[in-house]
């Protein structure tokens, strides 16, 4: 294990020029991540999204969906969408994907399960087996982050789970 804290003092030894969105991700982030966790608990469950989040996902629940998936079929990557497919099966392969590809497939993965809550089970099952940060604050906070309305950690209310 390594502190977050000897990670930025390395980082700050480089001097390069994009050091800035690296930290903002170790410390920000994290930590929001960290507070998600600890002040949440249903961190890791549908029930732990903001109120307000799943009354608009309840809301949109019955809309036609052009496509269902199971999770069979995602986490094998049989998706029609190719771009899908790719971000899951570098998951797979490589255990990580950039930023913004896992909130594609997350917000995907909600366009196409059944109701909010499979895809939201759906998510986080692939998110834990897959990903290096699976099961962890991470990990929780970013498979909730692909099920808010402007982004978890977009509004102050965020941390108290309400």
């Amino acid at each position: 294990m390594i502190r977050p804290v000897a990670i930025y003092h390395e980082v700050m030894k480089t001097g390069l020029s994009d050091v800035a969105p690296f930290l903002e991700e170790l410390i920000v982030r994290r930590e929001l991540a960290m507070n998600f966790v600890y002040y949440n608990a249903l961190y890791d469950s549908y029930e732990g999204l903001l109120q307000w989040d799943r009354m608009t996902l309840a809301k949109h629940q019955g809309d036609e969906r052009a496509y269902l998936y199971s999770r069979e079929q995602l986490e094998s990557a049989q998706a029609h969408d190719k771009y899908w497919n790719t971000a899951q099966k570098g998951l797979v392969e490589l255990g990580t994907i950039h930023i913004y590809k896992r909130m594609y497939r997350g917000k995907e993965i909600l366009e196409w399960g059944k109701t909010p809550q499979e895809a939201f089970t759906t998510e986080l099952y692939l998110k834990n087996k897959y990903q290096m940060d699976g099961s962890d604050p991470n990990g929780f906070a970013g498979v909730a982050w692909c099920f808010t309305d402007l982004g978890l950690n977009e509004r102050s209310s965020a941390m108290s789970g309400i």
